[in-house]
């Protein structure tokens, strides 16, 4: 069968106006929820809200949210959803003829159960082999899927019912399903918390209204870079070694050896050598805010920047870490970046930024909250990787 048999989508809303951030909670309600995919997939991005007009698609936070470009689903936030959303509504009639026709009490026929079974389904592996058949086409047409697993997996949910209604054993699966998504939800919830709580802290102590001691200080003065080297000896002639540039950032602060460079390719450019605890920069625009502490040595080129010490008169590494991946930096150094498209800033550009710093004892309070937000981000992390692991081993069990 296909999916417009059960299913109907309707598409988000496109946004023209600009996003407001709201100020106050009164203001926030006043609003509605501007729900994009950043929502879902960032844990430290800033919720925003819009004025609701007839327009505009709304979800509440049971639908379903499908990602028109990808298998992705989502689900678990009332608002205007974007453009890149469709919503699945559940043909109710089709369903209740289809119960019906297996003789099921009406009781069993819900709303909640049937989201869930379709939420679900769509973030399985049985959806996602369905979705990858139909991706052939340059346009995904989701109505027009046919589907056997939920059609079949439903009838046979439906016939376990009816014969024992004391086990309801796969949609207690689907409830299990449900508990366990709901603390994924939760746990995201919590990491955004933590990320937004150091984020309003920093921008407590670093803004000049409150912080009367906060002084200017340049990069120069405060970050020791490593000098350029020219390879030239024959000693290392057949090693290879790690070789970092500005798409080998992974995240979390750390980088990628994605690249063993021989001596002989290292000779023939000017690189910078780095060791492990070192913090590599990216000197582009893009990736944005590209901030990595070496666990390894090795070596560099110009598209990174490495800073080998810190004046600990100054400032605190834990600070400064911090403050080099945050908005209110990249905003400064944006105005020395140089080029079109792939921007960049030179190590020379980059030493006269100057730029306010709170004061050293601000730093080192801000550095104690700041170990202790991620020691707490990191059991969530972990809690969450067990979680997600939880919840897909789940959905083989059910769906395949």
């Amino acid at each position: 069968m296909k999916l417009e048999s059960f299913l109907t989508f309707v598409k988000g809303s496109r946004i023209d106006s600009i996003v407001d951030k709201p100020e106050t909670v009164a203001k926030k309600t006043e609003k509605v929820r501007y729900i994009t995919i950043n929502d879902f997939t960032s844990l430290d991005g800033e919720e925003k809200y819009i004025s609701l007009n007839k327009k505009h698609s709304l979800a509440e936070e049971e639908d379903i949210l499908l990602n028109s470009q990808s298998q992705k689903t989502y689900r678990g936030i009332r608002g205007v959803y974007a453009h890149n959303f469709l919503k699945v509504l559940i043909d109710y009639n089709q369903m209740i003829d289809l119960f019906a026709a297996k003789k099921i009490d009406s009781e069993f026929v819900n709303a909640r159960t049937l989201k869930s079974f379709f939420y679900h389904y769509f973030n399985s592996k049985a959806f996602e082999n369905q979705y990858l058949a139909s991706s052939l086409a340059q346009k995904i047409d989701f109505e027009s899927i046919m589907i056997r697993k939920p059609y079949n997996r439903l009838i046979e949910i439906i016939n376990k019912i009816n014969l024992n209604e004391d086990s309801f054993a796969n949609i207690s699966n689907i409830e299990e399903l449900n508990t366990v998504e709901k603390e994924i939800h939760d746990t995201k919830r919590e990491i955004i918390r933590l990320n937004l709580e150091i984020a309003s802290l920093f921008d407590s102590i670093t803004s000049k209204e409150g912080n009367p001691e906060s002084g200017k200080v340049k990069v120069g003065d405060i970050f020791t870079f490593a000098e350029e080297e020219v390879l030239e000896s024959e000693d290392q002639k057949n090693k290879r070694v790690p070789f970092v540039q500005s798409y080998s950032f992974a995240g979390n602060n750390t980088v990628k050896s994605n690249k063993l460079t021989s001596d002989i390719e290292l000779r023939s450019n000017r690189v910078f050598k780095f060791v492990e605890d070192d913090l590599l920069f990216s000197t582009y625009n893009k990736p944005l805010k590209s901030l990595a502490i070496a666990e390894f040595e090795g070596y560099t080129g110009y598209g990174v920047f490495v800073i080998k010490e810190f004046n600990k008169n100054i400032v605190n590494r834990e600070f400064t870490i911090y403050l080099l991946k945050t908005d209110y930096f990249h905003n400064i150094i944006s105005k020395f970046y140089k080029g079109r498209e792939r921007r960049s800033i030179d190590i020379d550009d980059f030493k006269k930024v100057t730029f306010y710093i709170p004061s050293y004892e601000k730093q080192l309070k801000f550095s104690e909250t700041y170990n202790k937000n991620i020691m707490e981000r990191i059991h969530l992390t972990r809690k969450l990787n067990k979680l997600e692991k939880q919840y897909n081993d789940s959905l083989t069990q059910i769906f395949i």
